[in-house]
């Protein structure tokens, strides 16, 4: 999943909580109502800080908390696809790949924390 792909999903669904189509969205962003249906839609794969800045403020967040909600959700979902994945596999390969993955350490958990 692409950082614009998770961002597409995350204001999605921050519309669909308000009420909002992607019309309204832009206007109250004050961007193109066509350049935000593109992105919804995944028609545009990549969004611009500025578009991304906008539309943060419509929806009243500030863009690094809008940011953070969109790497959550970009984690949960690639974490979704991995375990899916590895249920997939057979008994001998889900223990090499058990086997084979990294070891978290401290500083692994402190990092995650901070």
């Amino acid at each position: 999943m692409t950082l614009g792909q998770a961002t597409a999903e995350v204001v999605a669904r921050k519309l669909n909580e308000r009420g909002w189509d992607h019309a309204e969205a832009a206007r109250r962003a004050g961007i193109d109502r066509i350049k935000v249906w593109r992105m919804l839609t995944g028609v545009t794969k990549k969004i611009d800080l500025d578009t991304f800045d906008a539309l943060a403020g419509a929806l009243g967040m500030d863009p690094s908390r809008l940011m953070r909600e969109v790497t959550a959700h970009r984690r949960q979902v690639t974490a979704e696809i991995v375990a899916d994945l590895h249920a997939q596999l057979d008994p001998a390969t889900q223990a090499l790949a058990e086997e084979l993955r990294p070891k978290r350490t401290n500083g692994d958990a402190k990092r995650k924390h901070a």
